[in-house]
């Protein structure tokens, strides 16, 4: 399996939500703690299609207990949960 760092995770998730979730955003413009949201606008099935998203681009599943808006809230909540998935950090508070 790939190593991946922290701001990798970070900087593939702001390119799914631009290239594959269509935000008319650059990537580089969304803030590491933005409300993905109250800020960016997402729903509930951009959420669930950003899930899947994630599961297929780094190879792990998001438990439905994860899947929850502590750990969608902004890029930098998903890129722990990912980094803690890979085995990188320690589990993030839910």
């Amino acid at each position: 399996m790939r190593e991946w760092s922290l701001d990798e995770i970070g900087t593939t998730i702001r390119t799914m939500l631009t290239e594959d979730l269509y935000l008319p955003l650059d990537p580089a413009a969304i803030r590491p703690d933005v409300d993905l949201v109250d800020d960016l606008g997402l729903g509930s099935l951009d959420l669930s299609e950003l899930r899947g998203l994630c599961e297929n681009r780094f190879g792990v599943p998001i438990a439905e207990t994860d899947f929850n808006p502590v750990h969608f809230h902004s890029v930098d909540t998903l890129s722990a949960l990912l980094a803690h998935s890979l085995g990188r950090r320690p589990a993030p508070a839910a």
